[in-house]
């Protein structure tokens, strides 16, 4: 990670249709690609985020060759430690870990070598993505989504990856603790996303608790965990689950695909 730069929007020309600046580095001019970040995380092809007439970038280079990502907003530079994230096996390349912030909230540290790895991968790929934005999946915005997971940096991974999406997103460490919310009926679940393997009551018990109650009977339920024999698998769709997803080969698009098919 280079450098952090906010230019005016005018700075970002065309070249052959794609977006492009020019960044002066030791006396001469380089034309770097301006890439959406969330283009680059495999979201759908964004519009690049212009803030009071700026644009905010995050200059990445890769030997000679530099592209720069653009963000909705620079807001501070802080040293952190990073923790180790028990990430999906798919995007052990972009998150580095996480971090604690004030008031004790998480945050995603990307790693600069994965988003290197991954434009240079999908170079062809994001080119073609231009400065368009194209239609993001027709998903329930105003959806409430309830995640179900004993793993604090889980959890934290789903709820970024939805709330990005538009969802209001509720969080519970267990299926006991998510059985008592759906059951208080202060809160309306449009969808369950759980794990398996939890303490107290793991997501086989909480569907099956689900399904015998006549309130949350209706809300269906994606389990998503890193069980993923045959017999798991059967005995999650048996239950009454409405998709098995295992973490091993985890895909937000194929998660946020599944979402959009059943609410």
């Amino acid at each position: 990670m280079e450098r952090l730069l906010r230019l005016p929007a005018a700075a970002i020309e065309s070249v052959e249709a794609q977006p492009v600046t020019r960044i002066e580095i030791e006396g001469r001019d380089v034309i770097a690609p301006v890439i959406a970040l969330p283009t680059l995380l495999g979201r759908p092809a964004s519009a690049i985020p212009v803030e009071a007439g700026h644009v905010s970038l995050v200059l990445l280079r890769s030997g000679e060759r530099r592209c720069a990502l653009a963000v909705d907003m620079l807001s501070d530079v802080r040293t952190l430690t990073v923790e180790a994230l028990d990430a999906p096996a798919s995007e052990v390349d972009l998150v580095a870990g996480v971090a604690m912030q004030e008031g004790e909230r998480l945050a995603l540290v990307l790693s600069p070598e994965g988003l290197v790895s991954r434009w240079l991968r999908d170079e062809g790929r994001l080119a073609s993505a231009g400065l368009g934005s194209v239609p993001a999946p027709q998903l329930r915005a105003a959806a409430t989504i309830l995640v179900v997971d004993d793993s604090i940096t889980t959890r934290t991974l789903e709820k970024s990856i939805l709330e990005a999406q538009g969802f209001r997103v509720l969080l519970s460490v267990d299926g006991l603790d998510a059985l008592n919310l759906l059951r208080s009926g202060e809160v309306a679940v449009d969808l369950v996303v759980a794990d398996v393997e939890m303490p107290r009551l793991d997501g086989f018990g909480l569907l099956q608790a689900m399904k015998n109650d006549p309130r949350p009977a209706p809300v269906p339920v994606i389990l998503m965990t890193s069980r993923a024999s045959a017999e798991d698998v059967r005995r999650g769709l048996d239950l009454g689950a409405g998709a098995y997803i295992t973490k091993q080969k985890f895909d937000q698009r194929e998660l946020l695909a599944t979402i959009s098919q059943m609410l």
